[in-house]
Formats: structure tokens, sequence, C-alpha cells
């Protein structure tokens, strides 16, 4: 991620969570996919962050609002 200040804008690189794939509900509730999508988001529309361990599996994160990506 970046951020083009001029624009205010922030270029992003997509995660699509485990429900929202073939694997459906079979997936992890805290697992996330990288996507090949990326795009840019206004600033004001940017609510909050989230923290994603990215890593192999076994990796899975310790808080149920942090998400893991293998």
């Amino acid at each position: 991620m970046y951020i083009i200040m001029e624009n205010q804008v922030a270029h992003v690189q997509w995660f699509n969570h485990g429900s929202q794939t073939v694997i459906g509900e079979l997936a992890h509730p805290q697992e996330l996919f990288l996507s090949n999508d990326c795009g840019q988001v206004n600033l004001h529309d940017i609510v909050d962050k989230v923290t994603v361990h990215m890593g192999p599996q076994g990796s899975l994160p310790n808080q149920p609002e942090e998400y893991f990506c293998k």
C-alpha cells in the first residue's frame, strides 16, 4: 500500500476472505487469500486497518481481529 497525498488516495492490494472463494465456508474464518487485484481508494473511505500474518501454515493469529494468509 502507498498513499498519494496530492490526490488523497491510497493504492492497495486486495485480499479475499475464504468465504468469497471456491472453498467457501470450509475456509478458516480468519483466513485471507491474496488477490491479483489492486486499486485506488479514497482516503476518506478507509475506516480502519487489520493485521494480516503472512506465512506458512501453523502461523494462526492469536487475536480474533487478526487474519492470516498462507
